[in-house]
């Protein structure tokens, strides 16, 4: 476990930044060390908006700030406020806003399903499954090695 030394000042500051930057849940899920699935994702739509081999030197914090809308809000709903608050929201009788509720019902729907007891069932015996097909094809053969020289190799005719 790390720590970081510091006054009672730079805690309550520390305090203040996480609020703004993290979800309650998603500071849950990695201070308790439950597991660190919610902290990957977030760094994973944070390298989204900036990439490692980009310099963003006048537009960093407001594309760090975007990442963490989206991820806190959703990507449909994140759209809509953002839209909102520059001053052209979306038209309630529009296409774009029936499409983007609809491709958040869509999301909605999916992660609802990835909790239920058939979706967990279904990807349990589709991992052990997997896992009797590797044991297969790795540990019942003979020592062969899978690799040849020159396989990768383009094919010469010979003339």
């Amino acid at each position: 476990m790390h720590s970081i030394s510091c006054n009672d000042e730079e805690k309550e500051k520390l305090k203040e930044i996480f609020n703004i930057r993290l979800h309650a849940s998603a500071r849950l899920a990695t201070a308790c060390g439950f597991n660190t699935q919610k902290n990957e994702a977030f760094n994973r739509s944070l390298s989204k908006n900036l990439p490692k081999g980009i310099l963003f030197s006048k537009n960093y914090n407001g594309r760090a700030a975007s990442a963490v809308h989206r991820y806190n809000n959703g990507h449909c709903k994140s759209i809509e406020s953002k839209l909102k608050a520059f001053g052209c929201p979306l038209l309630s009788t529009g296409d774009g806003l029936r499409r983007l509720r609809s491709q958040q019902q869509v999301i909605s729907r999916s992660l609802k399903y990835q909790t239920t007891l058939l979706h967990l069932k279904r990807r349990a015996i589709s991992r052990l499954r997997n896992a009797k097909t590797w044991y297969k094809t790795k540990c019942l053969k003979n020592n062969e090695h899978d690799y040849c020289k020159g396989q990768n190799d383009p094919y010469k005719p010979l003339c």
